[in-house]
């Protein structure tokens, strides 16, 4: 029971800790331990993938690739200012579509709270 509810903890601040900031210079990409900064020019495509409500944004650069999806908080902001900062000749020319539309995927936000409720049962029908 406390592998899964470590796990579960672990998976939750993973979730809660990514970060995207934008400065002046470049770009910084925060995951739990790790942490990644390019500049403008290193940046050499924005790209896209659409799967139902999932939209995924790959960030391609000299340095490798790096996906991010719209389970970002503010994703249509963010997706402006990558745009905005990159400039039309390395976006994609579907991206405007995207930026006019944006896709909300609140299914993660479902997902915990069904899990929440599973644990709490769980631990209810334990004690009782």
């Amino acid at each position: 029971m406390s592998a899964l509810f470590l796990l579960a903890a672990y998976l939750v601040g993973e979730v809660f800790y990514r970060r995207v900031t934008f400065r002046e210079t470049g770009l910084e990409i925060r995951k739990y331990f790790k942490k990644t900064e390019f500049t403008w020019d290193e940046i050499t495509h924005l790209g896209f993938l659409v799967l139902g409500t999932k939209v995924y944004l790959l960030l391609t650069t000299i340095k490798g690739y790096y996906i991010l999806s719209n389970n970002y908080e503010r994703f249509p902001a963010l997706l402006r200012e990558l745009c905005g900062h990159l400039g039309a000749d390395k976006v994609d020319e579907g991206i405007g579509r995207l930026l006019e539309h944006p896709l909300h995927n609140h299914k993660p936000i479902y997902s915990a709270w069904i899990a929440v409720m599973v644990i709490i049962a769980i631990t209810i029908w334990r004690f009782f």
